[in-house]
């Protein structure tokens, strides 16, 4: 289903590019004010997949992607500060591209069990 992933990417850009200063806060605490940010993206994957599939198949997209989105998001401000990667940086940016990798992959994953995995 190729426009449920499309409609995923266009959320997830939405998301992380335009409500990125709304609600979000520090992502380098385990529980904390970066939830607002990861329940963005829950909500929104919720909202685009019912548009597709059933709103209880939908919980499920939309948990898997707060968890994942929550994990991903984690471990790149650790990974920054551990590897002492400055802002904007070549390697922040290079960091930056596995992170975005890691979401699009979350999101091609809910498409393709939508797609493949449930008929």
């Amino acid at each position: 289903m190729i426009e449920l992933f499309f409609a995923l990417v266009i959320k997830h850009v939405w998301i992380d590019l335009g409500l990125q200063n709304y609600l979000s806060g520090r992502k380098d605490q385990y529980i904390g004010p970066g939830h607002y940010h990861y329940l963005q993206h829950g909500l929104g994957t919720f909202v685009v997949v019912t548009l597709f599939i059933n709103p209880y198949a939908a919980w499920f997209a939309a948990v898997f992607d707060y968890v994942l989105h929550w994990h991903i998001d984690y471990t790149k401000q650790h990974l920054n500060r551990k590897l002492k990667l400055e802002y904007r940086t070549k390697n922040w940016w290079w960091m930056q591209c596995v992170d975005q990798t890691l979401h699009h992959t979350t999101y091609f994953a809910i498409a393709y069990y939508f797609t493949f995995l449930t008929n």
